[in-house]
């Protein structure tokens, strides 16, 4: 009996509580135990990551990066602002090529009207003078195109004949001078009193009839120096070394005889063709005052 005990001792399953439920326990207690250490790792880290949020929040910039800043800053400004400025001056230039192609429109209509007759620069019967502007001005029915947008003075042309305000004076007829030391070298298409018919025009195309340029004045005068340009000290004063020639990003604006208006150099008026003279363009001689006033005036226009 005593060995049958013994062997059932040793073959019968043992089924300890304690031996099954301890290692589930510890393992359950270790799970919970690393949630809540985990848990807690992350509290901690996002409480630290705030805490490190809120310094930097705090901190301002250093020198450095504002010297840095400011150095960007002035680079994009010395970049843009000049591009800004020829864009503003281009624009400008569209503006005043548009008031001289206006303004050739009416000189045509006069024309139509006058037996193709150019109006003259200035009409003076009886010793009253009406210049070429308030002539073909009830074609034009404004004063305002008569102002160059780049045309900072505030000169104007009298009004002797017709009623209203006076006209802003930016624009000259091509007339005044022909061979005369001061001259551009021969016949103008322009002149006061009597102008030519457009068919005595070599080159309607060609032929310059009105320019642009600055009156320093800044008075109201209807005197010849106001209405035309009438020699080359007209263009540029060597005396005072100063261009009258308006300045478009180193281009004026002319009206041509068959109306249309063009942007150009002013070496591009007398080279290949002479275009202040009707007839001539391609053979005839450029006055040397003439010339000089042309080149320098360009010269001091490309400098700003």
């Amino acid at each position: 009996m005593g060995i049958i005990r013994l062997f059932n001792r040793f073959t019968k399953p043992v089924y300890d509580e304690n031996l099954i439920l301890k290692p589930v326990l510890e393992l359950a207690d270790g799970e919970n135990s690393c949630a809540c250490r985990t848990g807690c790792s992350a509290a901690r880290r996002d409480s630290v990551n705030m805490q490190n949020i809120h310094k930097i929040g705090k901190r301002g910039f250093t020198l450095i990066e504002l010297l840095v800043v400011i150095a960007i800053i002035a680079l994009l400004a010395a970049i843009l602002f000049p591009v800004f400025g020829r864009a503003r001056e281009n624009a400008r230039r569209i503006s005043c090529m548009s008031n001289m192609k206006q303004i050739g429109l009416g000189i045509l209509q006069y024309s139509q009207d006058y037996d193709e007759f150019l109006p003259p620069s200035r009409n003076s019967p009886a010793g009253v003078a009406t210049p070429w502007q308030w002539i073909i001005q009830p074609y034009l029915k404004s004063t305002q195109l008569f102002k160059c947008p780049s045309n900072q003075q505030t000169g104007r042309v009298l009004n002797t004949t017709y009623s209203g305000n006076d006209i802003p004076r930016s624009y000259y007829s091509n007339a005044g001078y022909t061979t005369q030391t001061y001259g551009p070298g021969g016949t103008r298409p322009m002149a006061d009193n009597a102008s030519q018919k457009l068919a005595a025009l070599e080159s309607t195309s060609t032929t310059i009839l009105i320019a642009e340029r600055e009156d320093y004045s800044n008075k109201a005068s209807a005197n010849t120096y106001n209405d035309k340009l009438n020699d080359s000290r007209e263009i540029f004063d060597s005396t005072n070394n100063r261009t009258y020639l308006t300045n478009h990003l180193g281009m004026s604006t002319y009206t041509f005889a068959d109306g249309h208006a063009k942007a150009m150099k002013p070496s591009a008026t007398i080279t290949p063709l002479h275009m202040w003279l009707v007839s001539g363009q391609a053979t005839t001689a450029v006055k040397t005052d003439w010339r000089n006033a042309i080149a320098n005036a360009e010269a001091d226009m490309n400098k700003s």
